[in-house]
């Protein structure tokens, strides 16, 4: 077993009445705060000082050859982050001298759209257009390729299954009807809509 966190500055969280709720509220605080846990472990008591900070959740959960010219990339959802993981992963696979990719999609439920756009203008060249919203009470906007990409070229297969949705589809659905990639899978979610927040 791991270890337990049973004390945060000096408050119990042991026992049947102690919710989740109430241990996130005794453990988050102000960024840079501290905060003092004691941690049981391996039947011991440890007293540990702690530095609360953001915690990363990196959106790539895997990218590694596959063989001597094959990468392989999973990208589980896409957050404000995606695109810059995406392009630190291929510089890094290309070094290792990639020349063909298998992109993985499967799984991923989207997040932000402008990251799938920077991601798909990576695959495409010239001023392709890679999707396009419109709605009731907004005009038509276009999102087209920007600028030459990573990997404009070099064989491309796209894993999806039936979970993946929204940026996922922008991605797949701009490749696909570019003939840019080799699309493996299931049929996706089938989204099509964007959300906009309000203020």
């Amino acid at each position: 077993m791991g270890d337990q966190i049973i004390k945060a500055d000096g408050q119990n969280l042991t026992g049947k009445d102690i919710t989740s709720t109430q241990i996130m509220k005794a453990i988050r605080g102000e960024k840079g705060s501290k905060i003092k846990l004691d941690i049981f472990r391996n039947g011991k008591n440890i007293p540990l000082t702690v530095t609360r900070d953001n915690i990363p959740k990196p959106s790539i959960s895997v990218s590694y050859m596959l063989d001597k010219s094959t990468g392989f990339i999973k990208l589980s959802e896409f957050t404000s982050t995606s695109y810059r993981e995406f392009m630190e992963a291929m510089e890094a696979l290309k070094k290792q001298g990639m020349k063909q990719l298998i992109f993985d999609l499967r799984s991923n439920g989207g997040g932000y759209m402008d990251q799938a756009i920077e991601i798909a203008d990576e695959f495409l060249s010239g001023d392709k257009l890679i999707v396009y919203t419109q709605g009731v009470n907004s005009p038509k906007t276009e999102y087209r390729c920007k600028r030459p990409g990573i990997f404009e070229t070099g064989k491309l297969a796209l894993l999806v299954d039936e979970l993946s949705a929204s940026a996922s589809e922008i991605i797949s659905g701009a490749l696909q009807d570019w003939d840019r990639a080799t699309i493996i899978g299931r049929r996706t979610f089938g989204k099509g809509l964007v959300q906009e927040p309000f203020y």
